[in-house]
């Protein structure tokens, strides 16, 4: 990506941007040692990396991998050496990102800093910005103004700098059509499945077997995690009724968002008096569930001077509920079966009271309560038997279907009909049809490592290297035959592919400088923080 900038050496401006991070590069490193090493996590270029601030980054990413996945992301990823590694890694790259902005001139001012946040429509209130809604949703989030101000900060700094680096991608006509050709050339190929399920037969499951796998994996074999919660739920429902929307206050959000009321045929936009029903409903919503906040934090407050939710709901007849034996991964009924409710009961403590929690729109917010506490006990062997059973037929099956994937896969070199060897073993063999990166994968493709199977094959590399996993499974590919995208498609989508070429080019271009900086910086790490 260097030489894009080779192409344009000439430039004066090049020149001096070039001469400032050379000068940069060689001055770098001279900053002092003196700041405690206990309460920073590295420093760069003699700029400390403190604690909180790699905790804040760490807790901001894990929040928004659970928004993002929800009940399908195993939460041992976020604990593990390699994720909280590329917490820190981001935090150096986006340290170098502001040094390089900051010597080549540029700033964020004050004026560009408010305007920037007031037109965030997460704090604006009928498409006005709302300094109470701003404050309190930053302190939803465990952010100060002042920590969140600093970051938008960078943020603009960072904007400034990306679209400096930006300014030296260009695409060719050829680099397009290339690129075309890579997401869009077409492959058929044979697949051949190894089945975990067909394997169990062939398990053998001698009489010591079963208390040897127990005792190797004893930690696997506990009760679950129990608990009783007490709670008082603030519906925002209960607001609605004496709420009132103005037809100003509707006029205000239908132009504040008339992208919304786009019609997805015409790209023309609906009329006012066909959405304001709409918009009512939504304003109404949105009202109901700022009173019910408002609600939940005076509630909470009175609950806190009581100091035990049970006694406050019996002197003030309150409505509080309270759940039976929640178990830790059964889903429950009502509000005891919204994975928010269930995550927030689980991680208290026996008599612990909650924060305030947020259900989300429309569900409102809740008070919780631990009422008793059962936490996970190992379980004897005769009470974890059936377990340990299937977990060891399961797991040795998916090893024998293993092995037979590897020896059949050594086999096809041989040149043999590829349909008359998985018939000899009794195994079917298909075809993907005409997929490419752009269309047409395979259903079962969807991991990651299927997916580099799949896109591994071409004429030069007729068979996959290993076999590759899907779901419970083991596969095999072998390549069949090749069709390149027509040129047409190429004309019709040009500028599509141009831009996403442009997109990937600039993604890897600041990358690229970030690894460059990094490479000429002077960075220390303690090892012992993250």
């Amino acid at each position: 990506m260097l030489s894009l900038m080779r192409k344009h050496a000439q430039s004066w401006l090049i020149k001096a941007a070039l001469f400032i991070i050379a000068i940069v590069f060689i001055f770098w490193g001279v900053g002092s040692f003196r700041s405690d090493r206990a309460s920073r996590v590295a420093q760069v270029n003699g700029k400390t990396i403190t604690v909180a601030e790699y905790q804040q980054a760490y807790r901001q990413m894990t929040d928004r991998m659970r928004s993002l996945y929800g009940q399908q992301l195993d939460d041992k990823t976020l604990y593990t050496p390699e994720f909280k590694r590329k917490i820190l890694d981001g935090i150096i790259e986006k340290k170098l990102l502001l040094d390089l902005g900051r010597t080549l001139g540029f700033q964020a001012t004050p004026e560009e800093l408010s305007r920037s946040i007031q037109q965030m429509a997460a704090f604006q209130e009928n498409g006005k910005f709302n300094s109470y809604r701003y404050k309190k949703i930053l302190e939803m989030n465990r952010i100060t103004p002042q920590e969140f101000e600093a970051e938008q900060t960078d943020n603009l700094m960072l904007e400034r700098v990306r679209a400096f680096l930006n300014d030296f991608i260009k695409v060719e006509t050829e680099e397009v059509r290339q690129f075309y050709a890579y997401l869009s050339d077409e492959i058929n190929a044979q697949v051949i499945f190894f089945k975990k399920e067909d394997f169990k037969s062939k398990v053998l499951l001698g009489p010591g077997q079963l208390k040897s796998y127990y005792t190797q994996n004893q930690s696997r074999y506990r009760t679950p995690l129990q608990v009783r919660v007490a709670y008082l739920e603030i519906n925002p429902g209960e607001f609605e009724a004496d709420l009132a929307v103005t037809e100003k206050e509707i006029q205000a959000y239908y132009q504040q968002n008339l992208q919304k009321f786009t019609d997805p045929k015409t790209k023309e936009s609906r009329a006012l008096d066909q959405v304001q029903d709409s918009i009512r409903t939504a304003l109404k919503e949105e009202k109901a569930q700022e009173k019910a906040h408002l609600k939940a934090e005076e509630l909470y407050d009175q609950v806190l001077s009581k100091g035990n939710l049970t006694g406050y709901g019996r002197e003030s007849k309150a409505p509080i509920k309270e759940s039976g034996w929640m178990v830790f991964g059964q889903s429950g009924a009502g509000l005891e079966g919204i994975k928010e409710f269930q995550d927030k009961a689980f991680a208290l403590k026996k008599g612990e009271l909650g924060p305030i929690l947020d259900l989300g729109p429309k569900r409102g917010f809740a008070i919780l309560q631990a009422i008793d506490r059962k936490d996970p006990q190992p379980m004897p062997f005769e009470q974890a038997e059936a377990r340990v059973r299937q977990d060891y037929l399961e797991e040795k099956a998916g090893q024998l279907a293993l092995s037979e994937a590897e020896a059949f896969l050594k086999t096809i070199p041989q040149g043999k009909d590829l349909q008359e060897k998985a018939r000899a073993i009794n195994l079917s063999l298909q075809e993907t049809g005409f997929y490419s990166r752009f269309k047409n994968t395979p259903s079962w493709a969807s991991s990651p490592e299927a997916q580099q199977a799949l896109f591994s094959l071409g004429p030069s590399s007729p068979v996959v290297k290993k076999p590759f996993q899907v779901g419970p499974d083991w596969g095999i590919l072998v390549f069949k035959e090749y069709r390149a995208a027509p040129l047409d498609g190429f004309q019709q989508d040009k500028e599509r592919f141009s831009q996403a070429l442009l997109q990937q080019k600039r993604s890897t271009l600041i990358e690229d400088w970030a690894r460059s900086l990094r490479e000429k910086a002077k960075i220390s790490i303690n090892q012992d923080l993250i």
